[in-house]
Order: structure tokens, then C-alpha cells, then sequence
């Protein structure tokens, strides 16, 4: 069995909270200092409204400021924006990823409000191939 254990860091991308807002909610700051790659991985709890919908995106900065900040392009993502779309499928308790691919030292998962989605979602950060391993 191969380590994958030593070859990640894992944060908390965005803290795991309900979806009723029809304001954006932008996650942490994400550093990439010491890594050469990074995935969001977002999932769904419970999901009250069966038309919900719930959207994230990622943006990318050369700084932490919240405000510097700006959507990545989709040429530096490795699959799409995260996205729970009611349909012939529950997207209560489901799994997306993205991949972020960008030259940026700082990037972050933002929820897209909107007023139809009612349910949980929270996202982490997977921090991969590390300049030092093992990762801490």
C-alpha cells in the first residue's frame, strides 16, 4: 500500500454551514507556499428544499487580502466550479471536487448565494505534491 498520508496537507476551505443566504460566503485563504498542487473538495449534507441548487467557485491572489481576490479563469481549473443541481438525483450528501491549476499563491472556495438552496455545504482544501515531504 502506497503513503498518501505524508504527501497532503488538508485545511478547512469553507466551514460546513447552511445555504440560506442570497450573499456570497468566501472561504479561507488557501497558501500554496510548499505545494506544488491543490483540490477543493466540497460536500452537501442535508438538503431541505428539493429545488435547491448550490454554486461555488474559486478564486485565486498573490496576497490574502480578501478584497485582491478576483475568479479564476477556467483554463487554470482541472474540471469545473463545484455545483449541487437539483435533478433526477438528491444533492443531499454529495461529493464534487475541482482542481485549481493557476500560477496564484493564495486561492479560495466561494458559496454562490442563492435564495433557493436550502442546505448544508462545506469544502476542504487538499494540498498535494509538497516541495519538503513528508508534509506536516
Amino acid at each position: 500500500m502506497k503513503d498518501l498520508h505524508s504527501k497532503v496537507g488538508v485545511l478547512s476551505a469553507l466551514s460546513p454551514a447552511l445555504t440560506t443566504a442570497t450573499t456570497d460566503t468566501a472561504g479561507n485563504a488557501i497558501d500554496l507556499q510548499g505545494f506544488n498542487s491543490l483540490a477543493f473538495v466540497a460536500q452537501t449534507g442535508a438538503v431541505t428544499t428539493t429545488t435547491a441548487s448550490i454554486s461555488l467557485r474559486v478564486q485565486e491572489s498573490d496576497t490574502s487580502t480578501a478584497s485582491d481576490f478576483s475568479d479564476v479563469a477556467a483554463a487554470d481549473l482541472i474540471g469545473s466550479n463545484p455545483a449541487f443541481t437539483a435533478g433526477a438525483t438528491s444533492i443531499a450528501n454529495a461529493v464534487r471536487k475541482v482542481g485549481y491549476n493557476g500560477a496564484k499563491r493564495y486561492a479560495r472556495i466561494v458559496r454562490t448565494g442563492a435564495a433557493s438552496a436550502t442546505g448544508n455545504v462545506g469544502a476542504i482544501a487538499v494540498l498535494g505534491h509538497p516541495v519538503d515531504a513528508p508534509a506536516a
